[in-house]
């Protein structure tokens, strides 16, 4: 037999710390996690077996034109590199600011804290969070991130891919609108940001508009929306209000 997987060996890295009944929930509760992360079709993780990690695999070679294997080895990985605290899928070695965001059941909306750029937060944004719940997840980090720069570049989140800016600070995951983005921002639950969220109301505009009418509306909005970027640009690159 050839070498054991990332995902074998985090599989017996839990049989060999916790009762196996344990172990197994643990491991299939965190592979549900990735699954309602992954934006798959409704009802897909419901009826989560570890066969579905090649399901998960399918959807982003398919959104993507990655290689299956290529998808498969990188689901893996996060399998052996995070773990499920409560409704939190968190990176090993990365803490959660707020423990509050973990309470709840990963059912509920899953919310990932991480490090890497690749599915999860980068640290530039400074312990920012991951929403997910449905079909789409959504980070919202470094304020810069509600610049029109930023959001410029999150078109691809609406079929199904990740995008982010320079700095780390936005990324939407599975079938987002722009709609959906404010929403998830506010949640984010950082009382740091809390008084540029208050001072910062943007008009989005409907969710179901193309992204050319959107962007007008909100060129329409340019005298409050000077204002609210002269509060972001303050807190670019990720610093605290």
């Amino acid at each position: 037999m050839g070498r054991p997987s990332k995902l074998q060996r985090a599989l017996e890295d839990l049989l060999g710390r916790r009762a196996p009944w344990e172990a197994e929930d643990e491991a299939r509760e965190l592979l549900y996690g990735i699954c309602l992360a992954s934006g798959v079709e409704e009802g897909t993780c419901d009826k989560i077996d570890y066969s579905y990690r090649w399901a998960i695999a399918d959807y982003y070679a398919g959104v993507t034109g990655a290689d299956r294997e290529k998808a498969l080895k990188g689901i893996e990985e996060v399998m052996g590199r995070f773990e499920l605290k409560g409704r939190c899928l968190v990176e090993k070695g990365v803490s959660v600011e707020d423990p509050s965001v973990c309470e709840g059941d990963p059912g509920e909306g899953l919310v990932v804290v991480g490090s890497r750029m690749q599915l999860f937060v980068n640290r530039l944004a400074r312990g920012a969070v991951v929403r997910a719940g449905g079909s789409c997840a959504a980070a919202v980090g470094a304020m810069n991130a509600w610049s029109l720069r930023a959001l410029r570049k999150l078109r691809a989140g609406r079929r199904g891919l990740l995008d982010h800016d320079e700095y780390g600070a936005v990324f939407a995951v599975g079938r987002c609108s722009l709609g959906d983005l404010p929403r998830l921002a506010e949640e984010a639950l950082d009382l740091h940001y809390r008084g540029v969220y208050e001072d910062c109301k943007i008009v989005w505009g409907d969710s179901e508009m193309s992204w050319e009418e959107t962007e007008a509306a909100l060129i329409a909005e340019d005298e409050e929306l000077e204002d609210c970027l002269k509060l972001l640009r303050e807190l670019e690159g990720g610093g605290r209000a």
